[in-house]
């Protein structure tokens, strides 16, 4: 079994506002922790799914549906990137 690759803590902000950038397809301004994702651009549910499954494939993350559905802002995101491992799980 292969695992993403482990995004080092100091590059985790600026991957996700690159992961966040690529599914919205354009370039946010600076974003704090209560800017709600409802509120950018072009936000749907189908937005919503697509910039979940990146977040796993670009962090390895593994949410829960209770964490799915508590994702609502870009706190909640950095909170979720935040949990990610160093090191990859044991296979």
């Amino acid at each position: 079994m292969t695992h993403p690759p482990i995004v080092p803590i100091p590059d985790r902000e600026a991957a996700l506002r690159e992961v966040l950038e690529g599914v919205l397809q354009k370039p946010l301004p600076p974003l704090e922790n209560a800017s709600a994702l409802a509120d950018l651009p072009g936000w749907d549910s189908v937005l919503h799914l697509e910039l979940l499954l990146a977040l796993e494939r670009r962090f390895g993350l593994r949410l829960t549906a209770a964490q799915l559905v508590g994702l609502h802002t870009v706190g909640d995101l950095r909170a979720a990137v935040a949990s990610t491992p160093q090191t990859p799980p044991s296979a």
